[in-house]
């Protein structure tokens, strides 16, 4: 079965909300202005990454549990002035 992820941006965060508790795994998030972030995860259902003041258009999350690996995009709606 493949796994529910929940995702949001709110305030310059980037939640994410796993579909069941992640003992062991990664979090990675890229964009295409090579904005880059890696997040070990221990034992988590959730986890807030905060994101550059100027966001991007988009990010790409990929997410390593065991040995299976889950990928999704976000369009983020920029609010720059």
């Amino acid at each position: 079965m493949e796994s529910m992820i929940i995702t949001f941006v709110k305030d310059h965060k980037l939640f994410v909300q796993f579909d069941k508790l992640v003992n062991n795994g990664m979090l990675t998030i890229t964009d295409n202005k090579q904005f880059l972030k890696h997040r070990k995860i221990n034992n988590s259902e959730f986890e807030i990454i905060d994101l550059p003041d100027e966001l991007p258009v988009s990010v790409n999350i990929q997410i390593d549990i065991d040995n299976k690996r889950i990928f999704k995009s976000i369009k983020i709606k920029n609010h720059n002035k």
